[in-house]
This record gives C-alpha cells, sequence and structure tokens, in this order.
C-alpha cells in the first residue's frame, strides 16, 4: 500500500496544488462577474457572462464531432482525470477538443479587447492593465491545462485560437442586445466610468 501511495505521488505534478488552483478559473470568472453585477447594480456585466456561456455551443459540437469520427486531436494525454471546471469528475473519458477552460478565458480576454479598441478607440491604462493580467492568467491555463494531463498542447492552442474568434462573436451579441435596451446602454457607460474613473 506505502509503494502504491509513493508511485502515485511521483505521477503526480510538481505543482499540482497551484495547477488545480488555476484550472478553477471559470468558477473564478462566474463568481466575481455575479458579484460585481449585483455590488455595482450593473446589468451589462451579467449580459456579458450570459453571452461568456454561449462559447459552450461550438464546444460542444466539437467534442461530440471528435468522438463520433475519433479524431486524434481529440484524445486525452492518458490518465486524464478531475478535468471539469471544479477539478473533479473522476477519470475522463470524453473528448479533450477543445480546451474549455481556455476558451473561455480567451473568449472573455478578446471580447474586452475588442470592447477596448472599437471604433479605433484608445486603450487606458486601466484597460491595458487588465488586458495584460488577462493574457498572462491565459498562459498559466495552458500550462494548468497541459500539466494536469487533462489536455494536448494541441487542444489548448486551438481552445485559445476559437477564443479569439468567439470574442468577437460576443461582441457582435452584446452590441446588439445593449443598442436594443436602453437601460444596458447606461448600465455600460457605468461600467467604463467604473474601470476608468469619473474623468473618462
Amino acid at each position: 500500500m506505502e509503494a502504491e501511495s509513493l508511485l502515485k505521488k511521483e505521477d503526480e505534478p510538481k505543482y499540482l496544488g497551484i495547477m488545480n488552483a488555476i484550472s478553477l478559473s471559470e468558477a473564478y470568472i462566474t463568481i466575481i462577474m455575479v458579484i460585481l453585477s449585483i455590488v455595482l447594480q450593473n446589468w451589462y456585466i451579467f449580459l456579458v457572462l450570459c453571452c461568456l456561456f454561449t462559447k459552450h455551443l461550438p464546444e460542444q459540437i466539437l467534442k461530440r464531432l471528435s468522438t463520433h469520427f475519433k479524431w486524434k486531436v481529440g484524445d486525452r494525454p492518458i490518465g486524464a482525470k478531475n478535468c471539469n471546471s471544479l477539478n473533479s469528475g473522476g477519470e475522463t473519458k470524453s473528448s479533450g477538443l477543445v480546451s474549455g477552460h481556455v476558451f473561455n478565458m480567451t473568449s472573455l480576454t478578446f471580447f474586452l479587447l475588442y470592447k477596448f479598441t472599437e471604433n479605433n478607440r484608445k486603450p487606458t491604462s486601466n484597460e491595458i492593465s487588465l488586458l495584460v493580467i488577462l493574457f498572462i492568467f491565459i498562459l498559466l491555463l495552458m500550462w494548468a491545462r497541459t500539466g494536469l494531463k487533462c489536455h494536448t498542447l494541441p487542444q489548448v492552442i486551438i481552445g485559445f485560437v476559437l477564443g479569439v474568434g468567439w470574442g468577437y462573436i460576443m461582441l457582435l451579441i452584446v452590441n446588439a442586445i445593449t443598442k436594443a435596451v436602453p437601460i444596458l446602454q447606461e448600465h455600460e457607460k457605468r461600467l467604463e466610468t467604473f474601470l476608468n474613473g469619473s474623468s473618462s
């Protein structure tokens, strides 16, 4: 029994705790955005969060196609386990195409990038700082998901590429809904003021 437990420990990634903490990204994003929308009484934030959830549609389509056609790129690393958004679920047999964690974080980051540079606008220093933090977190997330053996490098890269595109789709959806709902326009301006100060 002791020998088996030692072998299991040797198989575990060196920074398992850190990787698991980073992999809770979807929970962090959801909690932070819900709290902000409540505290700031801002429906625009809640709208962005709802649009972020739409990334599950292409993600699940790809996973099912990958499973049905047995695409090699969808094979997870040997021994993949506890790979869901809460680092649980036991042995993971579903397709690893794509990394939903990386897809999610990249979609949000690029939505913000597109929003902050919309109509050739120059981002403020606060907005640039936020984007830098998010891009660093994406890199850490890619490291964590491959280090935990939940995804291969191609799977996290594909998640990133899809996020770049889905962030723009989010922008189109959010802009269309905001344009149709006056209170969302007001809340968008309030959020911009919150991010950049009353001088913006």
